[in-house]
C-alpha cells in the first residue's frame, strides 16, 4: 500500500489519525515521523508534526516458489533448449538451479557466458553475498547500550538548564526515577511564559525533552519520561480531578450524560479515574484526534 502523510499538533495525534484513516491497529502500520513539532515560547505551533504511514506490506513469496513459477512459464517455451545445452556442457551437475548456484560460486565458463543479459544465477548470488559481508562488518562493531534513567534524567536537566537560560529565566532542575519511569521538575520565578496558555508551552518543552534524549540515546532507551514546568501538572491534575468528581456527582443526580470539551491523553486519563471514582457513573471517549474528548454518562 502507498504511504499517507498526516499532520498534527503532536506525533501521537498525527499517529492516531494515520491509524484511524488505514483502519488498522498500530502493530499492523509502519510509521515514520517525518518532521517534529516546533512551538514558539508563547505556545503557539509553529509548525505541525508531520508522518507517513502505510498498512505494513505482507511478505513477498519465498524464493523457491517463485522459482517453480517461473519454471512453468518456461516449460516447453523458446528457452528450454538453452536450458539442454547448458546440461550438456554439466552432465554431471544437478538441476538447473544448482548448476547456477556453481556457476555464481567458481566463476566458470557458464557463469561468464550468460553475464552480457544480466540474467546470470552467479550474479544473483553475488550480490546477496555482498550484502552478508557488509553485515557482519556491522555487527562485529559494538552495539551501543541503551540509555539508563540516570543518564536520561542528567542530559534532559543539562538541556532544560540551557533551554531556560537562553530564554531569560534562571531556574533549578530536579529529578525523580522510578524504575524507567523519570520526572524532571523546572524550579523557578514568573516561569508562566514557559508553561503557556492551558500548559502549550509546557508540553512543547516536553516534546523538544523527548527529542533530545532519543537523539542523544543511539542505543536506544526504555525510560519515560515527563516533564513539568513551574508545578504545573500538579496543579493540572488537582484542577481536573476536582473538575471531574464534581461533574461526576452532577451526572449521578441528574441521570443526564455530559460531553467534555476536547482533551490530550493525559488529562483525559486524570479525568477518567477521578469520575470512575464516583459510584453510579461511568466514562468513555469519543472523537478523533484533537477532537477526542471524555463522555460521562450514568451507569
Amino acid at each position: 500500500m502507498e504511504w499517507i502523510e498526516l499532520t498534527g499538533k503532536t506525533i501521537e495525534e498525527a499517529r492516531d489519525q494515520a491509524l484511524d484513516k488505514l483502519g488498522v491497529h498500530e502493530s499492523e502500520a509502519e510509521i515514520e515521523v517525518l518532521e517534529h513539532p516546533s512551538v514558539s515560547m508563547f505556545g503557539r505551533v509553529k509548525s505541525m508534526a508531520r508522518i507517513r504511514a502505510r498498512v505494513a506490506p505482507v511478505a513477498a513469496p519465498a524464493k523457491e516458489e517463485r522459482r517453480r513459477k517461473g519454471g512453468s512459464r518456461n516449460d516447453g517455451g523458446a528457452k528450454a533448449p538453452a536450458k539442454q545445452a547448458q546440461a550438456k556442457q554439466s552432465p554431471t551437475s544437478a538441476p538447473a538451479e544448482q548448476s547456477d548456484t556453481a556457476a555464481g560460486q567458481t566463476g566458470g565458463g557458464s557463469g561468464s557466458g550468460r553475464s552480457d543479459s544480466g540474467r546470470s544465477g552467479g550474479q544473483r548470488r553475488q550480490r546477496p553475498a555482498g550484502r552478508d559481508r557488509d553485515t557482519a562488518t556491522t555487527d562485529d562493531g559494538p552495539t551501543p547500550d541503551p540509555m539508563t534513567a540516570d543518564e536520561v534524567a542528567s542530559t534532559v536537566e543539562e538541556f532544560l538548564g540551557g533551554l531556560m537560560s537562553a530564554a531569560g529565566q534562571t531556574v533549578t532542575t530536579s529529578s525523580e526515577i522510578d524504575g524507567d519511569r523519570v520526572d524532571v521538575t523546572v524550579a523557578g520565578d514568573d516561569l508562566g511564559v514557559m508553561v503557556g496558555h492551558r500548559g502549550a508551552t509546557a508540553d512543547a518543552v516536553l516534546e523538544l525533552s523527548k527529542a533530545v534524549m532519543l537523539k542523544v540515546a543511539k542505543g536506544g532507551t526504555e525510560v519515560r519520561l515527563g516533564v513539568d514546568v513551574a508545578g504545573y501538572k500538579g496543579l493540572r491534575r488537582e484542577a481536573l480531578e476536582g473538575f471531574g468528581g464534581d461533574l461526576a456527582r452532577q451526572v449521578a443526580e441528574s441521570g443526564d450524560a455530559l460531553v467534555l470539551e476536547p482533551m490530550g491523553s493525559i488529562d483525559r486519563k486524570i479525568v477518567h479515574d477521578a469520575v470512575n471514582a464516583v459510584d453510579g457513573v461511568r466514562t468513555e471517549s469519543e472523537g478523533q484526534g484533537r477532537d477526542r474528548r471524555v463522555v460521562i454518562r450514568p451507569a
